[in-house]
């Protein structure tokens, strides 16, 4: 089970890695957060994508080898925003 970059914007990455023993996609998007308070910083969803009937996500925890390897994942994320073009 490895996480796959599926979608990769200046705004935001989206990883995705599908759980054979319990049968659902595990998403991790990583997001620039910008306030009208003028916070700025790095927002993290990780939720279990199209697993209820109802159109509504379970949020999924991360374990530790998920969290160990979060920080290079949001590091990607930031050289990236450095040095990619504004999108069209």
């Amino acid at each position: 089970m490895m996480w796959k970059l599926v979608r990769k914007t200046k705004s935001g990455f989206m990883y995705e890695r599908y759980n054979d023993k319990f049968n659902y996609t595990h998403s991790l998007d990583i997001y620039h957060k910008n306030t009208y308070t003028g916070y700025k910083g790095i927002e993290i969803y990780s939720y279990q994508k199209g697993g209820n009937s109802d159109g509504l996500n379970n949020a999924v925890g991360l374990r530790r080898n998920d969290l160990l390897r979060l920080p290079f994942m949001i590091l990607h994320f930031k050289i990236y925003r450095l040095f990619a073009r504004e999108e069209e």
